[in-house]
């Protein structure tokens, strides 16, 4: 009997410790809570041992980009948004969660980055630049944005080229737009007196040059990584670099109404030496129409197609 009570004692024992097991499986099953959480398990990103901390679209808008983090370590990850394939992964870079910026005068302000953020990304070929945002909290519940820093990954440099908000009379940079090739532009803002510029980098790193008056808005094509052609009611070849109006042409459109409105002006190049530029537009009365023009680089005469 006693030899039945220790067998039937252990069997216990045994079916307690295998319902623990399983009470501890089901607790580390754990679900995503929030939108962001479903973003990262779609791309097998949720609950593993990266802080993943932010989720941006990329320039193609097929692409999906992730930043995180393995202690300071930064982690970037990049999918197709078709098939949820890996197409980009980098972990080279090492965060600066305490910064101590240079606030002029003789002092100095000691910041606390709690967590980042990846924005604008720029995409050509298998080359990469991205601007991260860290933030931290100068008062509870008071966000501030302390650094914007521009990274580049490429075969070329892997490099960072770092930005503060503080002191406001500093620029920060906070906008990537695509340019000509392997080139894009940089635009960086001053709290102070609201200035701003733009830098043209390329994807080795290197700032090619830098302008003031340059507007992302309206319609233009770079035709080479100094230059541009806009269309303002006529055509305006412009020397980015030297600030420099190459030539403007005659209004293309002199002969539609004053009050017609321009609805969208896209460019193409299909020829050497020529880029295409179809405009679309609308008439006071609501009447619709779409014209495409033959701009010659060069001279900038132009011939209705």
């Amino acid at each position: 009997m006693k030899i039945n009570k220790l067998f039937l004692g252990l069997a216990i024992i045994i079916a307690m410790i295998s319902c623990s097991d399983g009470d501890s499986e089901i607790e580390e099953n754990v679900q995503p809570s929030n939108e962001f959480e479903e973003i990262l398990a779609k791309y097998n990103l949720f609950n593993t041992n990266v802080k993943y901390e932010s989720v941006q679209i990329g320039s193609d808008t097929n692409t999906i980009y992730f930043n995180g983090r393995i202690k300071d370590k930064l982690i970037i990850k990049g999918f197709s948004r078709t098939n949820k394939t890996s197409i980009f992964s980098n972990d080279e870079f090492t965060l600066d969660t305490i910064v101590n910026i240079n606030e002029g005068y003789g002092e100095s302000s000691i910041y606390n980055i709690t967590d980042f953020s990846i924005r604008k990304i720029h995409e050509f070929e298998n080359d990469y630049a991205f601007l991260l945002w860290g933030w931290g909290y100068t008062a509870p519940g008071e966000k501030l944005g302390i650094s914007c820093d521009l990274y580049f990954i490429s075969d070329q440099a892997n490099k960072r080229i770092k930005s503060f908000t503080q002191p406001k009379t500093d620029y920060f940079f906070s906008k990537i737009i695509p340019w000509f090739e392997n080139s894009f532009l940089v635009l960086s803002n001053s709290d102070f007196n609201h200035q701003h510029k733009w830098n043209c980098y390329t994807m080795d790193g290197l700032e090619q040059f830098e302008v003031n008056k340059f507007a992302d808005s309206g319609y233009y094509t770079s035709i080479n990584i100094q230059e541009s052609i806009r269309f303002e009611n006529k055509f305006i070849r412009r020397n980015l670099k030297n600030d420099e109006i190459i030539w403007e042409s005659e209004n293309p459109l002199a002969d539609l109404p004053e009050d017609t409105r321009i609805d969208d002006a896209k460019f193409n190049q299909t020829e050497d030496g020529y880029i295409n530029c179809k405009i679309n537009y609308t008439k006071k009365d609501g009447v619709k129409g779409e014209r495409t023009y033959k701009v010659e680089i060069a001279s900038g005469d132009f011939t209705l197609q």
